[in-house]
């Protein structure tokens, strides 16, 4: 994937207020509500000494099914939790939520054991079926410290290698979608369960979520692309190569196509629909202002797909760009803003200074550009950035000797009351974090977007 694909993390953005509802609510108040209802309803059943030990053993199983299911709700790209809390926060829910069901998978065959019935060999199919794409996609796609000890267990070590003989990124997604299968053997699973056949209320409620996630999933797969390809289409009017390895696109909405509204900072999905690089989607920042009359991306060639733009891509292809997304930009141009970007994650930064141009900016507006070298990219982006009364670049490179520390952010007037927002690498970001932990400024004017490597 390029290393301008949006991979943000930060769990603080959007509505503040609404993220930990939704995880509070979704993942754990609708579990519990549901082993209630059923606690309750044993009571006709059972005497009470054992409905206590009958709901508990009922826990994993409940957690897991609606954990599971919220897998599909966080990657559909829903609009309106996109515009709560940001798409790419909702994207590493999912990566999270997925771990946590192994979790519950193993607390749940811990206590019920091996199958014995046709029921029982539902979940056991569906857990079969997870855990192998589970462990491919995590083994892939997550760079987490959990990732290389798995790797370090011969037989994950074998399933890895076996399972990424093909390593293009389409192809993983599209093996990924098998999820889809698990999905429906966890819902024949749970229906016919005890709990389903005692608690009516919670029959209703869990096939009544599954039809939700399962729609959803249906609509992002299937009815969505076919409204895009209406919709959305756009042709390749322009190619520019930013650097030797930076490629910029440049795309002009067809007759039959829709302008959507966006603002700098945000990302679409990329689709090829001709040519010879149509059938995958990735995403990319906007590096276009919202009020141009097309849309541009500067892509980073990292990967089997984006190493290929200045050579496959050519003048008239035709693609569909799902989009807006995401919550990386300034919510008030009124504030003092310090943006720090690391190599290509200057991408976002250029379409939110380009809308900064156009209005009032409160000083001090700061840019640190932390990059291999000085000779940079962008040197047209550059120059407007720095034609904004109050505007202030300045370029950091550890192989030129240059390295952003500690006492250059201090110097910063007014560092800690700042709206401070980073796009760079993860370990580089780890690092500008810790600089800015050190400097005293609160994590919560903090901003900050990862891309892929």
């Amino acid at each position: 994937m390029s290393a301008s694909v949006i991979e943000n993390i930060q769990f603080y953005k959007g509505d503040f207020l609404f993220f930990p509802f939704f995880i509070t609510v979704f993942y754990f108040l609708l579990p519990v509500a549901s082993l209630a209802s059923y606690y309750f309803a044993l009571f006709n059943e059972f005497p009470p000494y054992l409905v206590f030990g009958i709901a508990v053993d009922a826990l994993p199983g409940t957690f897991l099914y609606y954990w599971f299911m919220n897998g599909f709700i966080t990657s559909a790209r829903v609009r309106l939790l996109d515009k709560l809390v940001g798409l790419p926060a909702l994207i590493r829910l999912h990566t999270l939520g997925a771990m946590g069901c192994l979790f519950w998978i193993a607390a749940h065959f811990l206590l019920k054991g091996m199958p014995t019935s046709v029921q029982a060999w539902f979940g056991f199919s569906a857990a079969i079926v997870f855990l192998l794409l589970a462990l491919s996609a995590v083994t892939q796609w997550v760079d987490i410290p959990l990732t290389h000890l798995l790797n370090l267990i011969p037989p994950v070590r074998k399933f890895h290698q076996w399972s990424h003989r093909n390593t293009q990124y389409q192809y993983q997604r599209l093996k990924h979608n098998f999820m889809a299968l698990a999905a429906i053997l966890v819902y024949l699973h749970i229906i016919l369960s005890s709990m389903a056949q005692t608690d009516r209320r919670f029959f209703i409620v869990s096939t009544v979520y599954f039809m939700l996630a399962f729609g959803l999933y249906c609509y992002h797969k299937f009815s969505r692309p076919l409204l895009l390809r209406s919709r959305e289409l756009w042709e390749l009017k322009g190619i520019q190569a930013e650097s030797d390895t930076v490629t910029g696109l440049e795309f002009a909405a067809l007759p039959t196509g829709r302008l959507f509204k966006y603002r700098g900072g945000q990302f679409g999905f990329l689709r090829f629909v001709s040519g010879r690089l149509r059938g995958e989607e990735h995403p990319f920042s906007f590096s276009s202002h919202p009020d141009e009359p097309g849309l541009s991306f500067a892509i980073q060639h990292d990967g089997d797909f984006t190493s290929r733009l200045h050579t496959d891509a050519a003048i008239g292809d035709r693609a569909v760009i799902d989009g807006p997304y995401g919550l990386f930009f300034p919510t008030d141009a009124a504030k003092p803003m310090l943006a720090i970007a690391g190599g290509i994650g200057i991408v976002p930064f250029i379409s939110i200074f380009k809308n900064l141009q156009r209005r009032p900016v409160v000083e001090p507006l700061c840019l640190f550009w932390l990059n291999r070298s000085e000779n940079t990219m962008f040197q047209t982006d550059m120059r407007n950035f720095q034609s904004i009364p109050g505007a202030e670049l300045e370029l950091f490179s550890r192989r030129d000797g240059r390295p952003l520390t500690l006492e250059r952010l201090q110097s910063v007037p007014n560092l800690r009351n700042l709206e401070i927002f980073i796009c760079a690498s993860r370990p580089l970001t780890k690092t500008i974090l810790g600089l800015l932990k050190q400097a005293g400024v609160r994590r919560g004017r903090i901003h900050y977007e990862l891309f892929s490597m």
